[in-house]
């Protein structure tokens, strides 16, 4: 890249449950990025994942009102290595883009879905690849990887629609395996609301975790960053909550507007020094063991009754990327920002020197014959 700035395109919304906080999300990352440092462009995906470019999209009022102008539909296609989008209206002329931030939040967006299409244009992008994404998203899989290396994780079981699941030890929790922010997660107490809980999560998901649910524990979350070849750990908050979980109206809703300063987060959270290392240890073990990019979120759940922590969760694209967390670490948005920037081409040159295509002669087989 030359000497002229840095051309930014900010991914945000798509076709998932959490597309209005991916909006928030992306819209504080926008207001967060060094405007003379780089030249940056919304991309917002509209509920059919139709992309849109304008500079209405950058206020947050454009989607209180629900108006986009559909004129302003683009397409992305790469130019002997340089990405540009273009207007539907108007594809003879281009724009180009160097960097994606994706903030996208949930399944059909997080998951893998967008940064797969990303992949096919070979643009760089500043948050975990393809797989790794897909399989974080899916917490049965996560489960599957945290037993793999080892990882402290709470006991379930998987339910799928149509199957007969084994007995289920009560209290348990019951969630969607591919949703996050709490959709469609229950804790339930005898079979009566087992059923009624998997009747909504099946309404999301065909696939659904089933965990022991623990009853008096605390909540910490720790967020994990690459800087080169060093993963940094932000501050550990500790998650309060007046119900069982934490549903997506305490997080989001009741919290006017405050994503990352809702008075549910305590942070610092107070816990002690071995407690503190250990999480730290963890969240920088779980970033390589997953092969995780950019900025993630580890969030835990320390048993008080057993006084032992375990894995709840991993967040591929962490709400406001958590910048919140790493502020208390002397590491301002902005500066957050130019790490993933930075540490996004780094991973792409890395990326690109492995061997993606192999050789063959199959075609040239005389026995190939292939019929109408």
């Amino acid at each position: 890249m030359n000497n002229e700035k840095i051309k930014l395109g900010i991914i945000i919304g798509g076709k998932s449950v959490e597309h209005e906080i991916s909006v928030i999300s992306g819209l504080q990352t926008y207001f967060s990025v060094d405007h003379n440092k780089y030249d940056t462009t919304i991309f917002y995906l509209d509920k059919n994942n139709h992309i849109y470019v304008s500079k209405e999209l950058n206020s947050i009022e454009t989607y209180k009102s629900n108006y986009i102008n559909k004129e302003k539909e683009v397409f992305i296609k790469n130019i002997n290595n340089q990405i540009y989008y273009q207007y539907l209206n108007k594809p003879k002329k281009s724009y180009p883009i160097d960097i994606f931030i994706p903030v996208l939040h949930g399944y059909g967006t997080e998951d893998g879905t967008v940064v797969g299409f990303l992949d096919i244009y070979q643009a760089i992008y500043t948050c975990s690849d393809l797989i790794p994404s897909a399989i974080i998203q899916d917490k049965v899989a996560t489960k599957a990887m945290l037993k793999l290396g080892n990882f402290p994780n709470v006991e379930g079981i998987v339910a799928i629609e149509g199957k007969t699941i084994e007995e289920v030890p009560f209290p348990a929790i019951v969630k969607p395996a591919y949703l996050g922010s709490s959709i469609g997660i229950k804790v339930v107490k005898n079979n009566e609301e087992l059923e009624q809980a998997l009747n909504v999560a099946y309404k999301y998901t065909n696939k659904v975790l089933i965990e022991k649910a623990i009853i008096n524990f605390k909540e910490y979350n720790c967020a994990v960053i690459k800087d080169h070849n060093e993963l940094i750990t932000s501050t550990i908050e500790e998650v309060k909550h007046d119900e069982e979980i934490l549903s997506f109206s305490q997080k989001y809703e009741k919290s006017e507007g405050k994503m990352s300063g809702s008075p549910n987060r305590i942070i610092p959270a107070s816990i002690n020094e071995q407690l503190k290392e250990e999480i730290i240890k963890i969240s920088k073990e779980l970033y390589r063991w997953f092969d995780l990019k950019g900025v993630v979120r580890i969030d835990y759940i320390y048993d008080l009754d057993e006084n032992k922590l375990y894995v709840n969760e991993l967040n591929n694209i962490p709400g406001s990327l958590a910048f919140y967390l790493f502020e208390k670490e002397g590491i301002p948005f902005t500066k957050m920002i130019d790490i993933l920037v930075t540490n996004a081409i780094i991973e792409k040159h890395n990326k690109d020197k492995k061997i993606t295509t192999f050789e063959s002669n199959v075609f040239n087989k005389k026995s190939l014959k292939l019929n109408k």
